[in-house]
């Protein structure tokens, strides 16, 4: 009997996860409130233009197609290509449509991941001074630290975009074979 008492205690307690309740939509809408997720995707957008400047300006310099251009032709191309870029960024942050499905998308993936338990201990946090003071500063931390993370990481990117994309070349290139060099005629 004890051993089946001691069998089923063990039991229990290693499958104890599985019986963690899964958070309410209630609870995880209170998290995202009182973590201003609206105000924090506000603040992180108003630094997406620099961040995405930074990342296009550096691909742009790189372009080998634009450094054979005149100087004045290649800026105008530059600033046509940022101008839409932006447009399509602001365009699809500002969007409902995609707000909507980000939070849906959120709902469920932390679903899958948080207990009730841990959502509510998130809440409790957030409800105190120091929770909304860390809340409250997070999306001008995103908003700062998005520029000089993509002016450090494009460099990087780009080399390893280049040495990908070169690779790759050669790999289709054994595919579908070299072109052969047109024979000269006598």
């Amino acid at each position: 009997m004890k051993i089946k008492v001691l069998i089923l205690a063990t039991t229990l307690l290693f499958a104890a996860p599985t019986f963690a309740q899964t958070p309410s939509d209630e609870s995880l809408n209170k998290m995202m409130s009182l973590m201003n997720i609206e105000q924090s995707l506000k603040d992180m957008e108003a630094g997406m233009p620099t961040a995405i400047e930074q990342m296009l300006q550096h691909s742009l310099d790189q372009d080998p197609d634009l450094k054979k251009l005149p100087a004045h032709k290649a800026q105008k191309i530059k600033a046509i290509v940022q101008k839409y870029v932006n447009e399509a960024a602001q365009e699809s942050m500002g969007n409902a449509l995609i707000r909507a499905a980000m939070f849906e998308s959120f709902l469920k993936i932390a679903k899958r991941h948080y207990t009730q338990a841990e959502v509510d201990a998130m809440n409790a946090f957030l409800s105190t001074p120091e929770g909304a003071s860390m809340t409250q500063k997070q999306g001008k931390v995103m908003a700062e630290f998005m520029p000089d993370f993509m002016q450090t990481v494009a460099p990087i990117q780009d080399k390893i975009l280049r040495e990908k994309l070169a690779l790759a070349h050669q790999e289709i290139e054994t595919v579908i074979g070299k072109p052969k060099a047109a024979k000269k005629k006598k």
